[in-house]
């Protein structure tokens, strides 16, 4: 009874080692497989064409907010030749703006044609008068430029109707005519273009007989003037 316990126990032990190798080798076996399938799995990821990857990677999604976006607004060409054709007239306009004179002393922007004007204007009224006398007629000028109850120009104010005489006989063309032809050379004449630009930087005083007057206020003169208020040799002023 021992002896056929002890053959089972033996026949048992064979059939466990025999079951195990088996296992193993089935294990074995199954391992190479996988392996066999990863490196085949890996050698089609490696075989990815190169174009494929170079344009995933060229799409890059970028973001721009809209306060980082300048918009240039078109201009077409006939909006380009209408704001051309408007800058020479914007100029005759800041050039007709120029003479509005401030105080004593000021610099004012005056054109040559003022000075033109200005200059035959005093020569007319002021020829043979003293230097103060030519300042003056170019103060009262100025100072008619400035007021509302006359025009704003300098031209507009020499040539209103009624007002110089010179306008009237001749002599302020005769003037100008010798202003352009370079003949004011004498010293009267020069003293007419000093005075002329002493009235257009905005001068408002004057010297005479060794005292100051200040003209702000003068918007006469003549050799005769009712009610005048100041006199240099020939002229009355108010």
């Amino acid at each position: 009874m021992n002896l056929k316990k002890f053959a089972l126990c033996v026949i048992s032990m064979i059939m466990t080692v025999m079951l195990f190798d088996a296992e193993a080798a089935y294990a074995e076996e199954a391992f190479n497989t996988e392996e066999v399938v990863s490196n085949d799995a890996v050698t089609e990821q490696v075989e990815v064409p190169v174009s494929t990857l170079a344009a995933e990677q060229i799409v890059i999604p970028v973001s721009v907010s809209a306060s980082e976006v300048t918009v240039v607004p078109e201009v077409s060409l006939e909006q380009e030749v209408i704001q051309e054709e408007t800058k020479p007239a914007e100029k005759v306009r800041k050039n007709a703006k120029k003479i509005k004179a401030g105080g004593a002393g000021d610099n004012n922007d005056y054109s040559k044609a003022d000075l033109r004007l200005m200059s035959a204007i005093i020569y007319c009224e002021a020829n043979m008068e003293p230097y103060a006398g030519k300042l003056g007629v170019g103060i009262v000028v100025m100072n008619r430029v400035k007021s509302s109850s006359f025009p704003s120009t300098i031209k507009g104010v020499i040539y209103q109707r009624g007002q110089f005489s010179p306008v009237r006989n001749g002599s302020l063309k005769r003037a100008l005519a010798r202003y352009d032809a370079g003949k004011f050379t004498s010293d009267r004449e020069k003293q007419c273009i000093k005075a002329a630009k002493a009235a257009l930087n905005g001068e408002k005083t004057v010297r005479y007989k060794g005292k100051t007057k200040n003209m702000g206020s003068y918007k006469y003169f003549s050799g005769y003037l009712s009610r005048a208020k100041y006199r240099i040799s020939g002229h009355m002023f108010k």
